[in-house]
């Protein structure tokens, strides 16, 4: 079995889990959460651990939480849309005026 790169975290549970499940706990935890479709509370139940534990690890492991990858991707798709409006508006009428770009810059 292959070392976890473990960032901030080091426990007796990762390893006795590391042992029980025969992979390394990021391993381990991206397919309960990703692959099953668990909540960090299940994984927690799961693996006998307080829920605030799985976060922690999570976290420290650098695995993206779903509700959060997806509000980011909502929110980088708005800000495409918004960019792209505004650069067909100005190409179409030769750039931005004084109070276009005082707004852009309000809203940022």
């Amino acid at each position: 079995m292959q070392a976890t790169p473990r960032r901030k975290i080091r426990s007796k549970k990762i390893d006795e889990l590391e042992l029980r499940y025969q992979e390394p706990i990021i391993d381990l935890l991206r397919h309960l959460y990703y692959d099953q479709g668990l909540t960090q509370l299940q994984i927690a139940e799961r693996l006998d651990v307080p829920a605030g534990t799985i976060a922690t690890w999570m976290i420290g492991l650098g695995i993206n939480q779903r509700a959060y990858a997806a509000r980011a991707a909502q929110q980088l798709d708005a800000w495409a849309r918004r960019l792209n409006a505004v650069k067909d508006k100005h190409e179409r009428t030769g750039g931005p005026d004084e109070q276009q770009l005082a707004d852009w810059g309000r809203s940022s």
